[in-house]
């Protein structure tokens, strides 16, 4: 049905890196400042145990967040490292193909294919430059966006809620 080409490189996993940490998210960092503001209200209002317990939050948020940033980014630097050095090149050009059965990845310089069923799919993540789609052994296809209309876009969507994932839509 579908078949989108890109060509993956160190610049292409910087940008998906920089999407998906949540030291970029608003809405985290909106959760940092209410657990600050609630203890600095607290600590003013002379209730020490809950400016405590704010200030405890705020420093989970932030250790989770940097945790998680490191984390993600090593994920990054491996996989981008294991591609290099089966590919012995900087950038590798594949396709992603969607059929009625299942999704298939194909390097066009090698012609390796690697196949996953639909039913593995779990979740969908959608950052600036790449859909993510997550399996269910946390592996990530990627499927850039940069080649694709927005009517492309909802078509995909539409085609993978038509298929039997494990996506929570």
């Amino acid at each position: 049905m579908f078949s989108i080409s890109g060509t993956l490189n160190q610049e292409v996993y910087r940008k998906i890196h920089a999407d998906i940490t949540p030291l970029r998210s608003y809405v985290w960092w909106g959760c940092v400042v209410l657990c600050l503001n609630f203890s600095f209200d607290n600590f003013q209002a002379e209730r020490p145990l809950r400016a405590a317990a704010g200030f405890l939050f705020a420093f989970l948020f932030l250790a989770a967040g940097f945790v998680r940033t490191c984390v993600v980014g090593s994920r990054a630097r491996h996989d981008f490292a294991k591609m290099k050095a089966a590919s012995g090149a900087e950038s590798i050009r594949y396709t992603v193909s969607f059929s009625d059965e299942d999704i298939t990845i194909t390097t066009n310089t090698s012609g390796f294919a690697l196949t996953y069923p639909y039913e593995a799919l779990v979740r969908i993540q959608k950052t600036r430059s790449a859909f993510l789609l997550r399996t269910d052994r946390h592996q990530s296809i990627l499927v850039l966006r940069e080649h694709m209309s927005r009517t492309q876009e909802k078509e995909l969507i539409s085609f993978l809620k038509g298929k039997p994932t494990n996506i929570r839509w």
